[in-house]
């Protein structure tokens, strides 16, 4: 199996029979370890670095060693550069690893966390992830540096990562499961970012990934996901692998998700036209559409939104008006609307007040069903729902200026959440709620 080392140099790595060859508090490491490399006689070994690569070469051909080692600017006494230089020829004597050995210089001040970090990171970045192990070697360095290797190098390797650590005074290596422990906790807090995006098919592949969720967790988030792409078939075939593992109230739940996916996918074609039954699917139909609406909003998909919100106009319009009058507003197969024609022509006062609105009343599109709408609250003015619903979708109609001059319509302008917020002057979200309870 390979792998690859990356190990923190510190002031301790030299020495001899497991005692430091430096003394921090009297020497000038860096010059004094400048001196020693450049005569190139050592009587002192790695003490740090060799046990743990004896240790890892039992089991792992090495591929690439990387040792990070300061040198600031301006050089600071206790700079590691050469002592990382002499730990490369000790280790190349020892174990013949030539060029696979690299001195990562830091020229950054060691003891500043937030340099730390993103020095790491832009490293590890640059390393190759193919091996089968990444040994992490934290034994030398500074706090700072071994907290950002060990987070940088979890995040950017995952699994792979095995923490190594040789104690000054042990002969034993130490090889840490903190590691695995840390990817989990990471990996986890990953996997709640993305629920609470709604992006449920990258928390599955996640899951599934790395085992962090049970299969039948694993298979409602892929259900979610498919849901939300209007994918109902797809969601119900998940949903029903799903129930073979539940038990109890937990079965029941899904069951329930199922029959309302269900109910959802077989449409309002399926049912009597304006039946009970029919009315209640295309509720169901438009509260679907509201689930996924305010995802959108909740991504800070505001383009997205604002397409559905549109939809979501002209699906009420529709409903209520086809609720008040059981007058369909389906397109025949001559692209005709007989039923809708017939209807106006029929109802003279409201023909009278289309024509003065300046409104055709050829088809059921969205402005003429909103002129209707308004008609309707002018002649039933005790009707606080059709008032209410009215009131809003004026309000909604206030954005069609954005939706049409952004991508959704004719042109690039950009879709915020301010935007539409400056505009609309209202909550939005709960306005649209507030539509589904009137209906």
């Amino acid at each position: 199996m390979r792998s690859i080392v990356i190990a923190n140099i510190g002031n301790s790595d030299l020495g001899k029979e497991e005692k430091p060859y430096f003394d921090i508090r009297k020497n000038n490491v860096y010059g004094y370890s400048k001196r020693l490399y450049e005569r190139k006689k050592y009587d002192f070994g790695a003490i740090l670095l060799e046990p743990v690569i004896k240790e890892i070469v039992k089991e792992y051909e090495i591929e690439r060693l990387y040792l990070f080692a300061t040198k600031q600017r301006p050089v600071h006494p206790k700079d590691t550069i050469y002592v990382a230089y002499i730990v490369k020829e000790i280790l190349d004597r020892e174990f013949g690893f030539g060029e696979r050995i690299e001195v990562v210089q830091i020229d950054e001040n060691p003891a500043d966390y937030d340099m730390m970090f993103g020095l790491y990171e832009g490293e590890m970045g640059r390393i190759s992830p193919d091996a089968d192990v990444i040994h992490v070697s934290i034994t030398g360095g500074t706090p700072a540096q071994n907290m950002a290797l060990l987070i940088k190098s979890l995040l950017a390797f995952g699994n792979k990562v095995q923490v190594v650590y040789k104690l000054m005074g042990s002969k034993e290596v130490e090889k840490f499961k903190i590691g695995e422990a840390i990817v989990k906790i990471l990996l986890m807090e990953q996997l709640k970012a993305l629920k609470k995006r709604h992006l449920y098919g990258s928390a599955a592949q996640l899951a599934e990934k790395y085992n962090l969720l049970e299969l039948k967790e694993i298979l409602m988030l892929k259900a979610k996901e498919h849901r939300v792409l209007f994918n109902f078939e797809e969601s119900v075939k998940v949903l029903k692998k799903a129930l073979e593992g539940a038990h109890g109230e937990e079965r029941a739940r899904i069951k329930r998700e199922v029959e309302d996916i269900e109910r959802i996918e077989e449409g309002i074609e399926s049912k009597e036209r304006f039946s009970e039954e029919y009315f209640l699917t295309y509720r169901a139909l438009i509260k679907e559409l509201v689930y996924n609406m305010k995802l959108k909003w909740d991504q800070g998909a505001y383009a997205d939104f604002l397409g559905r919100l549109f939809r979501f106009e002209e699906a009420v319009l529709r409903y209520t008006f086809e609720k008040e009058f059981n007058v369909s507003t389906e397109i025949d197969e001559s692209k005709e609307y007989p039923a809708f024609k017939e209807f106006i022509e029929s109802n003279n006062k409201l023909k009278r007040f289309l024509e003065e609105s300046g409104i055709n009343s050829e088809e059921p599109n969205r402005r003429t069903l909103f002129m209707i709408l308004t008609f309707l609250k002018k002649e039933n003015p005790d009707r606080t729902d059709i008032k209410e619903i009215q009131e809003i979708i004026g309000k909604i109609e206030k954005l069609a200026d954005l939706r049409n001059k952004s991508i959704l319509g004719h042109g690039f302008k950009g879709i915020s959440r301010d935007r539409i917020k400056e505009i609309y002057r209202r909550d939005i979200l709960s306005d649209i709620e507030r539509v589904v309870e009137l209906m």
